[in-house]
């Protein structure tokens, strides 16, 4: 941008103290886990016509990006994303996994197109006697319900984990 306004951005390594100097938090994360046992969905809305697809994560950018832009347009604080942003959220070398799989996205789609999406992927672990693997999810965005319900759906029954962790 060319418009001469002064923007002022602080990566604290002391947050605690920023505030007095007119600085806030921008954005928060928030980690949240569901073992599977107790995971279930209450009167999610279901619609027949949604099917699930997956692929490698680093092939979803043409994809996700119109439920990216819906999503984007009805909630704020949602940046605006490009090849960059898509290369550097789906890098997924093997040496950062902490044995987790690959990245991959299931996307929720019917006749019409992308309807949502979840990148994610799986750690497996086993103790003496059952799985105990996680799902992990790193987003989740859909332009519905049902489609957010479908996704939900999939994580929450995909085998040979025990939680889910997004």
């Amino acid at each position: 941008l060319q418009r001469s306004e002064p923007i002022a951005a602080l990566w604290a390594a002391e947050t605690a103290i920023y505030p007095r100097f007119g600085y806030g938090r921008a954005t928060r994360r928030l980690f949240t886990e569901v073992k599977r046992a107790h995971g279930a969905l209450s009167n999610a809305p279901e619609d027949s016509s949604i099917r699930l697809r997956m692929m490698k994560s680093s092939d979803d950018f043409e994809l996700v990006q119109p439920v990216y832009a819906a999503v984007r347009a009805s909630r704020g604080g949602v940046p605006a994303i490009d090849d960059r942003w898509h290369e550097r959220s789906t890098w997924d070398p093997p040496s950062s996994r902490n044995g987790a799989s690959a990245l991959y996205t299931v996307v929720a789609e019917d006749d019409a197109g992308v309807r949502g999406f979840m990148r994610y992927n799986v750690k497996p672990d086993w103790t003496d006697s059952h799985d105990d693997g996680t799902l992990n999810i790193y987003r989740l965005m859909s332009s519905d319900p049902a489609a957010h319900a479908a996704l939900w759906r999939y994580a929450l029954t995909f085998d040979l984990t025990a939680k889910v962790k997004w």
